[in-house]
């Protein structure tokens, strides 16, 4: 557009001064001007329009413009988090005791954009319900080592039939009855056995043997999301209160930590107290080596937290860069890894839903 212009101004320009008097050429040049000025506003429009829109997407969403799904990960904080919301997404929890006494954060920001919460299925990126999704991330060990200990028959929660089921009768702790044992032996890398039980082990780490929140694991649960362009809201379950509120504060415009409130002015929810990751539990404890072999054995699943962390929209880089700190304290080699040699090529198997990370 620019360049025919120019050409035009060129032409006209020398039609005018052969052709014309002195007061005509006058004339014409502020004709031209004229025309020349409006054909510069219509460029600038077009260009202008062409920007609008990642222009808008720097633009701060509203509670009441989103329609959010808030994908529950297991062991991730999940629960605790849904507890803040009304009765609607409080009655999908399958332990609605654990809101018991705490203070539903009716009328906030995120009240108002979570319209429905997800439970050990994938992201449902394509139902178009949904513009945005709530996550929750964990440190990829730290969620492996509470499944165990949260499915171990040998501690509470009471196992209900429909654990012992999906869990195919708890063979897995039988053959590795603890957490030391499991990670120390059955993923030792260096010498890896092939016995039924050494093969049960790698599977439970990676997400091809069911046993609830393993199978339901980052890839297959959050898969989705890497191959969308929703907007995805990530609460880091060792800041939970803390990106939650902040989550809250940047949808109303408010000052960052200022936190929403109930109805009756009170501050809701867990607070801003942070969630400090456990790795034992009665003596049973998480070695060394075990957790370089579960870093290892969970390679795959920490590419992905890394893929939805960085996908972030309320995250700020410090922040994102905080996190990837953490992550490489307890799994440094993986963290700084793009990749997971042949033991991670390709997707799961026997699940057609998984998207190739």
């Amino acid at each position: 557009r620019i360049s025919q212009i120019t050409f035009i101004v060129h032409t006209k320009i020398q039609l005018i001064g052969a052709t014309m008097s002195c007061h005509k050429r006058i004339l014409a040049c502020l004709l031209l001007l004229a025309a020349v000025y409006f054909l510069f506003q219509n460029v600038y429009l077009d260009l202008t329009l062409d920007l609008a829109p990642d222009t808008l997407s720097m633009t701060p969403a509203s509670a009441a413009s989103l329609s959010m799904c808030f994908v529950h990960l297991g062991k991730t904080g999940g629960t605790a988090l849904g507890c803040a919301f009304d009765e609607h997404i409080q009655s999908s929890l399958s332990n609605r005791a654990l809101c018991q006494n705490k203070t539903e954060r009716v009328g906030s920001p995120l009240h108002t954009a979570v319209r429905e919460r997800v439970h050990l299925v994938p992201a449902p990126v394509l139902d178009k319900r949904f513009d945005s999704f709530l996550v929750t991330l964990r440190d990829p060990v730290a969620r492996m080592v509470s499944w165990y200990f949260y499915l171990h028959p040998k501690y509470p929660p009471q196992k209900k039939p429909k654990h012992q089921k999906l869990c195919h009768d708890m063979v897995f702790f039988r053959c590795w009855p603890t957490l030391k044992n499991f990670t120390e032996v059955g993923l030792n890398v260096t010498e890896a056995g092939n016995s039924t039980c050494d093969t049960l082990a790698r599977n439970i780490a990676r997400g091809t043997y069911h046993c609830w929140h393993n199978y339901w694991n980052y890839e297959r649960t959050y898969g989705p999301l890497l191959d969308s362009n929703k907007k995805v809201y990530v609460v880091r379950t060792e800041h939970l209160w803390r990106d939650f509120d902040e989550i809250e504060a940047a949808l109303v415009g408010s000052e960052s930590g200022s936190g929403p409130t109930t109805v009756a002015g009170q501050k809701s929810g867990g607070g801003s107290k942070e969630v400090t990751n456990r790795f034992e539990r009665n003596g049973d404890e998480l070695s060394l080596l075990g957790q370089q072999n579960l870093c290892r054995a969970l390679c795959r699943e920490i590419q992905v937290y890394k893929k939805i962390l960085r996908l972030s929209v309320n995250l700020s880089a410090a922040e994102k860069n905080k996190t990837l700190q953490e992550l490489a304290k307890t799994c440094p080699l993986e963290a700084g890894e793009a990749g997971c040699g042949k033991e991670g090529e390709g997707v799961l198997q026997n699940d057609p839903l998984v998207h190739s990370v």
